[in-house]
């Protein structure tokens, strides 16, 4: 038997019953719970469920958590988690964990965090995991991918490897601000609160000794080198003029990632950055830098 866990918040209008039913579907006899006494305001809820041996081994195939009602009404839910018992809401899973931490990685990019990247909202990457949301982009409503900054974090920090972060064109000046109080601020401060709402009192810039800051643009939207070293240059000017930059100067190395047609660095970054590609095959590794 394998168990898995779900973890959601749920509030009711009009259930008589005030029941709200959840379970697992799939190539198995369907298991589930009922959850009692749903009110009208927001509650967290968790529960466990027992999966046989059939749906895990036997007949694997896909497990769906559904929840629903047997009464007239509405339900409204939130923030839903669902996944292996030993495994966390907020955290990526064990096996993809452990493969990091094998590698003993002295540096983790993270580009998948979406920031000032083109259909991710604002701050997105200030929320736990699991806070992708649809958004309007050119009047249609996408479904996007974004990822959790504190995440990410306790990622680098579990297997000892400095982070590295990247700004993409259309963060504003007020997302690189929060960005910088976030990493560096108090919690008397609102991203300062925010971090440790998301379980990180201390401020990240406690915890590494250096934090690679990237800003590039891999949509292509900025035309011109001189363009892209301007909008390089402001980010940097903005985090400069942060009231937390004197203290943590010599913790941030600012990375250009932009593709300036004379392939020289045109901006006050301290590195430029390079395309890596590999190839992996015959269990060798082939690396070619350009």
């Amino acid at each position: 038997a394998k168990l898995y866990t779900a973890n959601f918040w749920l509030r009711q209008d009009g259930v008589a019953s005030r029941e709200v039913l959840v379970w697992l579907s799939g190539r198995f006899e369907t298991v589930g719970t009922v959850i009692e006494n749903v009110g009208n305001t927001w509650k967290k809820y968790e529960t466990t469920f027992v999966l046989p041996e059939a749906a895990t081994a036997e007949r694997p195939g896909e497990v769906r958590f559904q929840i629903g009602l047997r009464d007239a009404g509405t339900v409204w839910i939130d923030a839903v988690w669902f996944g292996p018992a030993d495994e966390e809401a907020g955290s990526p899973d064990t096996a993809f964990t452990t493969q990091v931490k094998a590698a003993h990685p002295s540096v983790l990019r993270f580009p998948f965090l979406g920031i000032g990247e083109i259909g991710t909202r604002s701050d997105a990457w200030s929320y736990p995991l699991g806070n992708e949301a649809s958004v309007l982009v050119d009047g249609r409503r996408h479904t996007v991918s974004c990822g959790s900054l504190d995440t990410a974090l306790q990622l680098a920090m579990d297997t000892g490897a400095q982070p590295w972060l990247r700004v993409g064109p259309f963060a504003s000046d007020a997302e690189i601000r929060n960005l910088v109080e976030y990493l560096a601020g108090p919690i008397t401060e609102p991203y300062g609160k925010r971090r440790m709402e998301n379980g990180s009192g201390q401020p990240w810039t406690d915890v590494f000794n250096r934090i690679y800051l990237e800003v590039g643009d891999t949509e292509g939207v900025m035309g011109g080198d001189s363009r892209k070293a301007s909008f390089v240059n402001h980010v940097i000017g903005l985090i400069q003029q942060s009231p937390y930059y004197s203290a943590i100067r010599n913790q941030i190395t600012f990375v250009d990632g932009m593709e300036y047609e004379t392939a020289l660095m045109l901006s006050t970054a301290d590195y430029h950055a390079s395309a890596l590609d590999a190839v992996v095959g015959g269990g060798d590794v082939v690396s070619e830098l350009r």
